[in-house]
């Protein structure tokens, strides 16, 4: 009896987001390679590697041409043997949904956040390169959105509408690895955006009160270079516990009585436990402000998450939870 050959399903990713989705379901999707969107998400995506070695990762260059070869190659082997594209983003992956588009695979989308911190622009789009501008003919404005990027004079592009082959999933709950928490331990999520004069002021007070109060403080920066904010060389005077960067958020084990955040997404898994300093810079620019807070209330679990007005609020977050553990 001649043996059924498996399927060659492959999922497509563009940051580190997806991780979470992929770590949980990644046998039922029958995955057997991940393609990611640039060299600087390797390390973090060789943690779920690590756990699934029997699947392989494939790294895009750098290089447009190659990327889009590589992308329609892997898109036509995937129509031809009636395997699965997987893939997550919500925008700014424009070459790769032009080829889905035109291939027509059988997949499914499943995004990790709405757009609501990116409002959609009525405008003709026009890429500064002259070797880009082609995009803004008709067929490119019909097929894409462009969004405005808060807090910065860039836009971004998500597809309108996938092909009939393509599912949509709803975005779903996420929930972090719990663990027995033993110590107080708080984590802080940052990156960029903690740069901010006020923000830093914050965060300085927070950080001093909680060590004052005998928790320990862990820092988990973004996984991009780019984005990190390097709080170790900011706040050299405390005592702070460094999380590899490049570690996925969603494959640390959850011992932390409270997790503190600006806009992050990651604050979504761990629900009442989190708390985000957004109120801070609230009057800095209010519109933004609606957007950022927004992009986090819009998510499944984002009601859950603290929006404190006053530093000491937080002591009052972290007995509530040491209760809860003790019920």
């Amino acid at each position: 009896m001649r043996k059924k050959k498996s399927l060659n399903n492959c999922a497509f990713a563009s940051s580190t987001l997806p991780i979470h989705a992929l770590n949980t379901n990644v046998k039922k999707w029958k995955i057997n390679e991940i393609i990611i969107a640039s060299e600087d998400l390797v390390e973090s995506y060789q943690y779920l590697i690590d756990d699934f070695p029997y699947i392989k990762l494939t790294i895009l260059p750098k290089s447009r041409f190659k990327q889009v070869f590589i992308l329609l190659w892997k898109l036509i082997k995937l129509k031809i043997s009636s395997g699965r594209a997987y893939f997550f983003h919500e925008c700014c992956w424009v070459v790769f949904d032009i080829l889905i588009s035109l291939v027509r695979p059988n997949g499914d989308y499943f995004p990790q956040v709405t757009m609501s911190a990116n409002p959609i622009e009525d405008k003709i789009y026009s890429f500064d390169k002259i070797n880009y501008r082609i995009f803004t003919l008709y067929w490119f404005r019909r097929m894409f959105n462009v969004h405005r990027i808060i807090n910065d004079n860039s836009n971004c592009f998500s597809l309108k509408k996938y092909p009939k082959n393509i599912t949509k999933n709803n975005i779903v709950l996420k929930k972090s690895l719990r663990k027995t928490i033993k110590e107080k331990k708080i984590l802080f999520v940052l990156g960029s955006e903690f740069k901010n004069n006020n923000l830093m002021l914050v965060l300085k007070k927070i950080i001093e009160l909680v060590l004052k109060n005998d928790y320990q403080c862990l820092i988990k920066d973004h996984p991009r270079p780019s984005e990190r904010f390097n709080i170790l060389n900011q706040f050299s005077e405390f005592s702070l516990i460094e999380i590899n960067p490049k570690k996925p958020i969603e494959l640390i084990p959850d011992e932390f009585l409270c997790v503190v955040g600006l806009y992050s997404t990651s604050l979504i898994f761990f629900g009442e436990r989190s708390v985000s300093l957004l109120n801070f810079i609230k009057d800095e620019d209010i519109n933004a402000y609606f957007f950022l807070k927004k992009h986090l209330t819009d998510l499944p679990g984002g009601n859950s998450i603290h929006f404190i007005d006053k530093i000491n609020e937080i002591l009052g977050i972290l007995k509530i939870s040491e209760n809860n553990l003790n019920e």
